[in-house]
């Protein structure tokens, strides 16, 4: 008996190939999505990117962060954390950590340097979503107080 291949078969054979030696590779996934059906993501904005600032010895200067879940997943916050003891951490509206912020949902975070003295002072904000360490640098320039 002879088995007749049209080129549909052709193109059939080769994707099927192909597929297989993309989901056999260490790293790849291949997931086929019903028309409508968003798939599930895992994604968190840090907005600003840093902190700036330029201050007097005396004069507390803060910047708030906003964290917000842009994925469709729900985010597991934990460890809020300022390295040096010149910054801090003087409020959050997060949900108390360790927690899940909702998908499309927000919260901020304030960082405060309050300067007794003069200085370049460099640090960093760290927070852990999902077990993925995100950070934001922290500087701040501190003069003499004017006269």
């Amino acid at each position: 008996m002879k088995t007749t291949h049209t080129k549909s078969h052709q193109i059939l054979a080769l994707c099927i190939l192909v597929l297989s030696a993309l989901v056999s590779t260490p790293g790849w996934a291949f997931w086929v999505m019903p028309p409508g059906v968003t798939p599930l993501t895992s994604r968190v904005a840090l907005a600003p990117a840093f902190m700036d600032v330029t201050t007097e010895i005396g004069i507390c200067s803060s910047t708030t962060f906003t964290i917000t879940n842009t994925g469709t997943l729900a985010q597991k916050l934990t460890q809020f954390n300022v390295g040096f003891s010149g910054f801090r951490i003087t409020s959050n509206n997060c949900p108390e950590i360790p927690s899940m912020l909702a998908s499309g949902a927000k919260c901020e975070v304030n960082v405060e340097i309050c300067p007794t003295g003069a200085g370049s002072f460099i640090s960093e904000f760290t927070f852990n979503a999902n077990g993925r360490a995100m950070s934001a640098p922290l500087t701040a320039v501190v003069h003499g107080r004017m006269s």
